[in-house]
Formats: C-alpha cells, sequence, structure tokens
C-alpha cells in the first residue's frame, strides 16, 4: 500500500523529473516571456529622499549593465541601503545576500523569516542580523516576480525551475535588500526598516517618479 507521508518526496522527484525529461524532448524553445513588469521604489517618498550609489565594475559584470539598482535613503538623521537586482531568464544572478556578507568578513548572528506590511499587503521576508569587529548591521531582503513575494532563496528558486519544467513564461524577478546599521539597539533599527519598507511606493521602471 502507498504510504504518502513516506513517499511523497520520492513522489515529487519522480514528477518533476517526468517533466524534465518531457521537456527534454520537446525543448525549451517555446518558453515565452511574461508580460509582468519589475517594480522599484520611487526615489522619494513619504518624506523619505534617495541619492544612487554608483556600482562598482565587479558589480555591473556579475549582474549584467541594468540589472542593478543602488541606493541610499535619508529622512532626517535616519538612513538605509537599499539594493534591488533584476533578473528575467536565470536565477544565477540573485543569490543569498548572506554569501558576499560572509565573504566581506561579516558573521550572521541571527536569522529569520517574518511578515511585514508593504503599503498594506503583507510580504514575506528575511531578517537578518551581522556582526563584524565592533560593526553590527540589520538586513531585510526578499524576492518576487508580480505574484510571489517570499525571503526563502529556495523556493524562490524551486520556483524558476518549476516554470522551466512547465513552459511558464519568464517572470521577471527582482531581489530586494534593506539594510542599516545597529548603533543604538536593534529594535530601533528594525523599527525604521519596518517603517521604510511599510511606506515604500513602487512604480514601473521608465514611469516618472
Amino acid at each position: 500500500m502507498f504510504n504518502w507521508k513516506k513517499n511523497k518526496i520520492i513522489f515529487c522527484l519522480y514528477v518533476i523529473l517526468s517533466l524534465g525529461a518531457l521537456q527534454g524532448i520537446y525543448g525549451f524553445s517555446y518558453r515565452l516571456s511574461a508580460p509582468i513588469q519589475a517594480f522599484i521604489p520611487n526615489v522619494a517618498f513619504d518624506g523619505w529622499k534617495s541619492k544612487e550609489i554608483e556600482s562598482s565594475y565587479y558589480e555591473k559584470a556579475l549582474l549584467n549593465t541594468g540589472q542593478l539598482n543602488k541606493r541610499i535613503y535619508f529622512k532626517g538623521n535616519d538612513f538605509v541601503w537599499y539594493v534591488l537586482v533584476k533578473s528575467l531568464k536565470g536565477h544565477h544572478g540573485q543569490h543569498q545576500p548572506e554569501i558576499c556578507y560572509t565573504g566581506n568578513g561579516w558573521s550572521v548572528q541571527k536569522k529569520e523569516t517574518q511578515e511585514l506590511r508593504r503599503k498594506g499587503e503583507l510580504i514575506n521576508v528575511t531578517e537578518m542580523t551581522l556582526k563584524r569587529r565592533e560593526e553590527s548591521r540589520l538586513v531585510f531582503y526578499w524576492y518576487e516576480n508580480g505574484s510571489i513575494t517570499t525571503g526563502n532563496y529556495y523556493k524562490r528558486v524551486f520556483k524558476h525551475v518549476w516554470d522551466d519544467l512547465t513552459r511558464t513564461p519568464y517572470s521577471c524577478w527582482t531581489f530586494n535588500r534593506v539594510s542599516t546599521p545597529v548603533i543604538e539597539n536593534a529594535e530601533n533599527s528594525r523599527n525604521l526598516i519596518q517603517s521604510f519598507i511599510n511606506k515604500i511606493e513602487l512604480r514601473e521602471e521608465g514611469e516618472m517618479t
């Protein structure tokens, strides 16, 4: 007798491999791009103003020109760094940010997923607390494609692979990262980022701000 609880992983792998075999027979040439535009924050909103941060040559070479948007947003004495990476036909330009942080000497002190409000909607994000020598930083990040918003990188990759297997039209994915230093205490920094995310005003790229 088939035990679903015991064999569900094997069953799911079997389905995925079967779809992969079909794709190998019929090819990937029929896959189209979905008419979904990436939404990016306005350069100013709710008292927040911003300045563009110049991307390095290495970043442009790694992510391709035009995919990377880096800004610093400030409001009074408060500020956050914001990074957006766009990707249409692959997930390789987007990765878990802790990889870059640990490569630059940071250690992850805490990491958890949670739900935040953004202009009234709930979005799933990952929160990280980082430390490097005497410096601490709080980071929130998430991935979205117009229909899915998640702080789980593996869910983002699985959705892309599943779309490959089912020949679902390509979606434009964005990776979003908001960070700020922890100066007094983590709670103040957390409230600052949560307030920033909750007030973000999004627009399609090319629209007037």
